[in-house]
């Protein structure tokens, strides 16, 4: 079953929630977009113990995917009196502008796929696509509808309660699809309300029961639905027209990639690019006017201007915000590089706070146990901090999972959760020293390690934290660093737990208190099947105490 159009795109929900996203800080001067080298991926290990409180503070940047235009962006251009051309030859560079026709375009409308149901109206037509049998529907009834019966279509008017199945030249079933239309707008029937649609709305098709529903409708008139859901009515007049030019491009481009194939060139969602109609009737009676005058005028002012890459319709991607580094899109024209647009003026999408409990990790990533650390391992390599999160490594009491940044972003995302993470872009905010669990106050001498076996070591820490550690309680060995760190899980690694072995300042005692020091051992394993590094490689091993704080070492081991 589709999904309903009414409750997953809540009237003006694009407008709405955009206008909750802009400050009203004084624009920043700076220059158009200038051409970059493309971010990389890179390798990083920043890790990151358990928080104190269980929840990672964190700052990040951007919302939506990043490649393209920013639709952000496109506003501080537009601030910066930047015109429609300069901003869409600017996000998509090496692009040329076109003038087209103004032809039809296939929108499949979200509904529940169950029929296909139109209001009654002066001059409504019928028509079946594929006996041309059809006509002016004649009057007495509020709503018409065509139903799937087997593969075969009819259409159906609504008598008191009842559903009544009407012939038409003889025939009550068709092959369809069918089509209504011959009046201005088609006031559609969805489960939550009805919404209005220019051109002509279709009945298609889909199995031996379920229909699809297809607005038939020019490019132009198209884009008047669309640029009022893709952006705030308010926006000044050249990030509106940016944004008319960025959606007849993408329109273009996946209608001439479909070639007439399908029931349709296009959906209606945030899938392709959200489109409302003309208005709008709640189930309760409430109209609203989808279309504006400020995007219909910059729909006019731009009317048949597309971007083109070989003479063709460009693929032209566009998100709310980049954050400042846009991401490449495996063409030409998308290209990664910083953009000083977006952020020229404050805006909560370009740089952001959120909070990320450890008990959503655990949910999400059951398989580790209870977490003691997040290590970013890899990111892309486009702006502050080294850019987008690409690998991140959980680790927890069961064992680490290699994830994601994407996958973190899906742990707890905004809007849904009001401090949820709006992009996999984000840096944790480090713990602050008075969290750190301990200080290393001796150390035992070089541990060999075989091959294949294993070497014990120990270490004399102080509790430096807040809470006290249970002798006896374990100190999970999370993580190898230092020397050559993209090696170092290869040659040796923890074997298993370590445990609080004795209170050294007050011995006998089942707790070390703040102040106290305690002796720690764990168990190194050797790795037969790889390389012997040499005599003087050192590795610092962090672990994670039984309070969810952390202390740091450096261990000196030789494989023999």
């Amino acid at each position: 079953m589709r999904r309903s159009a009414l409750t997953r795109r809540p009237v003006l929900t694009v407008g709405v929630l955009m206008s909750a996203l802009l400050g009203t800080a004084a624009v920043v001067t700076t220059t158009v977009v200038t051409t970059a080298a493309p971010a990389q991926a890179a390798a990083v290990n920043e890790t990151y113990p358990r928080p104190a409180d269980g929840v990672y503070d964190l700052a990040g940047h951007g919302w939506g995917h990043g490649r393209g235009m920013s639709q952000h962006g496109a506003r501080g251009a537009a601030r910066l009196g930047k015109t429609a051309d300069q901003i869409t030859s600017t996000y998509y560079p090496g692009t040329a502008k076109k003038v087209i026709a103004d032809t039809p375009i296939r929108v499949l409308i979200s509904d529940d796929g169950r029929d296909t149901r139109v209001h009654a109206a002066s001059g409504l037509r019928f028509r079946d696509v594929a006996t041309g049998i059809g006509g002016t529907l004649p009057g007495g009834t509020s709503l018409w509808r065509v139903v799937n019966q087997n593969g075969l279509l009819r259409v159906q008017s609504l008598a008191g309660n009842a559903w009544v199945t009407r012939t038409f030249d003889g025939r009550s079933a068709f092959a369809g699809p069918v089509r209504f239309g011959g009046v201005g707008a088609v006031r559609v029937d969805l489960p939550d309300g009805t919404r209005d649609y220019r051109g002509d709305t279709y009945a298609v098709r889909a199995g031996s029961s379920n229909l699809q529903t297809v607005n038939h409708v020019l490019m132009e008139s198209y884009l008047l639905g669309v640029v009022p859901r893709e952006s705030p009515v308010y926006w000044e007049a050249a990030a509106l027209q940016a944004q008319a030019i960025a959606a007849r491009s993408h329109s273009v481009n996946k209608r001439d990639r479909v070639a007439g194939g399908g029931v349709s060139d296009i959906c209606d969602t945030t899938a392709c690019q959200v489109y409302g109609g003309v208005r709008v009737r709640s189930a309760a009676g409430t109209t609203t006017e989808l279309e504006a005058p400020s995007t219909s005028s910059a729909v006019q002012a731009t009317r048949n201007v597309i971007r083109t890459y070989g003479g063709k319709a460009i693929f032209a991607e566009y998100s709310s915000s980049n954050g400042g580094y846009s991401v490449a899109g495996g063409v030409p024209y998308l290209v990664a590089r910083a953009d000083p647009w977006d952020g020229s003026f404050s805006n909560t999408v370009n740089s952001w706070d959120a909070r990320l409990p450890v008990a959503d990790l655990e949910r999400r990533f059951p398989a580790i146990g209870t977490l003691t650390q997040l290590r970013i391992t890899a990111r892309d390599g486009g702006g502050e901090w080294g850019g987008r999160v690409q690998t991140v490594v959980l680790t927890g009491s069961r064992g680490s999972v290699t994830t994601t940044g994407r996958e973190l972003y899906l742990a707890r995302t905004w809007p849904a959760v009001t401090d949820g993470l709006k992009h996999q872009w984000f840096q944790p905010r480090a713990e602050p020293a008075a969290q750190v669990a301990g200080s290393v106050t001796r150390i035992s001498a070089r541990v060999a390690v075989p091959r294949g076996g294993t070497g014990t070591t120990s270490f004399d820490v102080r509790n430096t934290g807040v809470q006290p550690w249970p002798v006896g309680g374990t100190v999970r060995t999370v993580s190898l660093e230092g020397g050559t760190p993209s090696r170092a899980p290869q040659w040796v690694a923890p074997a298993r737990p370590g445990p609080v072995t004795t209170n050294l300042t007050r011995p006998g005692a089942t707790e070390v208190r703040t102040g106290e020091v305690a002796r720690l051992s764990f168990v190194l394993a050797g790795n037969d099947r790889s390389p012997r590094p040499s005599a003087n490689e050192f590795f610092g091993v962090v672990f994670d105490g039984v309070s969810p704080t952390f202390v740091r070492a450096v261990v000196p081991y030789a494989i023999v």
